[in-house]
This record gives C-alpha cells, sequence and structure tokens, in this order.
C-alpha cells in the first residue's frame, strides 16, 4: 500500500493503530519505510492510553532511524482503540500532558507530534500545544472555518502565531460507480458522525439544518437532507467526481494539506487507492 501510495504521488501514509487487528502499527510503519523513500510515516492515529508516553517515545525513535526526516507521530483520544479494551478515551489534559512529555523525549529529533481533534476543546488543545493538528471535521467550509477558529483559539492562549502551526484536514473519501451509490455508501458514516454531539461538524450541521436535529436514524432524513449531510462530511461520487471535488475543496478553502482515507464500494483498499490517486494527480 506504502509502494503504491508513493508510486502514484501521495506524500505520506497513515496506518491505523488498533489492537484488535492483531498487527502492531509501528512495525508495519518500519517495513513500509524500509520499501518507500520520500512519503512521510505515521500512526493514524495512536493514543496515550493503550500506550504508555515512553513507549511512544520509543517507537518513534525506532521508526526514525529507517525513515529519517519523514516520521510523525499523530496522538488523539483514542476512541475505538480504547473501548476495544474496556477503557476511556484520554481526556484532553491527559492528551495536553501527553504531548508535552513526548515531544520533551523527541527534542532535536526532527519528529513531529501532532494532535487528532474533532471537538472544540481537541481541537483547541492542538493549537495550544502539538507541532500540528489533524482536523476531522469534514469537507464543508463553514465547518472547516469553524474547526480552524478553534485551534486559532487555542494558539493564542498558548502565545503561539495560529498561522504557524501546520494543520491536515481529514478526507473521507467514499467512491462508487455513480453519485448516488457513493452518497448510500458514505451515509451511515455521516450520520454517525452527525450523532458525536460534541464534534464540531455535529454542532454546526445540526444549526444550520434543523430537520437533523430529532433524526434518530439516517433513515429518518429525507432524501435532500440525507444528500446534504453526506456532503458536508464526506467527498462523494465516483474516481473522477471525487478527484474534482478534493481540488474544489482546496481551492474554496485555500488549503491543500489533506490526510484521506479512501474508499471504494466492492473495491479493495489498495485498488481505490490507484483509482482516486490516478485521477488526482494524473487526470485523464
Amino acid at each position: 500500500f506504502a509502494i503504491e501510495a508513493e508510486a502514484l504521488g501521495f506524500a505520506g501514509v497513515g496506518m491505523p493503530d488498533h489492537p484488535h487487528t492483531g498487527q502492531d502499527v509501528f512495525e508495519r510503519l518500519i517495513t513500509a519505510a524500509q520499501d518507500t523513500a520520500r512519503i512521510m510515516l505515521f500512526p493514524s492515529v495512536t493514543n496515550p492510553i493503550t500506550r504508555t508516553v515512553e513507549e511512544l517515545s520509543v517507537k518513534a525513535k525506532e521508526l526514525r532511524t529507517v525513515a529519517l526526516g519523514r516520521t510523525r507521530l499523530i496522538l488523539g483520544g483514542g476512541d475505538n482503540a480504547v473501548g476495544f479494551l474496556g477503557k476511556k478515551p484520554a481526556t484532553t489534559l491527559e492528551l495536553i500532558n501527553a504531548v508535552q512529555m513526548i515531544k520533551a523525549e523527541l527534542a532535536g529529533t526532527g519528529v513531529e507530534v501532532f494532535i487528532n481533534g474533532s471537538s472544540p476543546k481537541m481541537l483547541e488543545a492542538g493549537g495550544l500545544i502539538a507541532d500540528g493538528v489533524y482536523a476531522m471535521v469534514g469537507v464543508d467550509p463553514v465547518v472547516v472555518n469553524t474547526a480552524l477558529e478553534h485551534v486559532f483559539q487555542g494558539a493564542s492562549k498558548g502565545g503561539r502565531d495560529p498561522e504557524s502551526i501546520p494543520i491536515a484536514l481529514g478526507l473521507p473519501v467514499f467512491m462508487a460507480s455513480s453519485l448516488e451509490q457513493s452518497i448510500e455508501y458514505a451515509l451511515p458514516y455521516a450520520f454517525s458522525s452527525l450523532k458525536r454531539r460534541t464534534r464540531v461538524f455535529s454542532r454546526v450541521l445540526r444549526s444550520i439544518l434543523p430537520a437533523l436535529e430529532n433524526a434518530s436514524n439516517y433513515t429518518d432524513l429525507s432524501k435532500k437532507d440525507a444528500w446534504k449531510l453526506t456532503e458536508a462530511m464526506a467527498i462523494c461520487g465516483s474516481p473522477r467526481e471525487a478527484a474534482d471535488k478534493t481540488h474544489e475543496l482546496a481551492r474554496k478553502i485555500g488549503h491543500t494539506h489533506f490526510i484521506a482515507r479512501v474508499q471504494m464500494q466492492g473495491v479493495e483498499p489498495i485498488e481505490a487507492l490507484k483509482a482516486y490517486g490516478k485521477q488526482i494527480y494524473f487526470p485523464e
């Protein structure tokens, strides 16, 4: 996967740190580093609950030895990973403390430590203390700008220049043979994000579309509202349409640093990556 991503022209590859897979993400990243030469490599996303601060620092240094100048850490609360182990996600304060300690351990190595955030508190924490922010807030420009405001507020509290903080936007990409099929494919994911009411995406969308407030399931939504919700959360369409929408989003928000999670209905992940990447970098 990493080899193909590098060949297509992508700048980096993130791999999930989920205990239920039975695979150690850092071992996979080290293997990927040995087979690539250019792309940034990082866990997407690790956390300070299933791994200790000391372990994360050591693992980052080990990865750096084989991926010098292209190693990054991204930490979040660990919702899915910690739930599998019956633990609670990291609080904002726990994450801030962990990032501070890891940054101290990695000082001088060039390894940046990002915070993954989707709620106002986590986004502000990223602006306050992290080397960068991975914002998972959907693709609606109003939502994105609201999220950026939270990052900037955190930076201001920490006496930092908001413009100096790298921000990567999470880009969910759901593709299918038609736009309508891709919308149907992405709708459950979009609705699950709506139900997480502490997140910026949910707060803004519910204020824009009052009909979303009382929906208990995505089947409760009208087709019009379902489409609006889904296209606010994800890039949808055929590979060509998805690529066009990605470029259009970049123009609208003036931002090109995305971390894309690419899926295509009925297609293996590496084939989905190829279909999307070819249209992004080598459009016909």
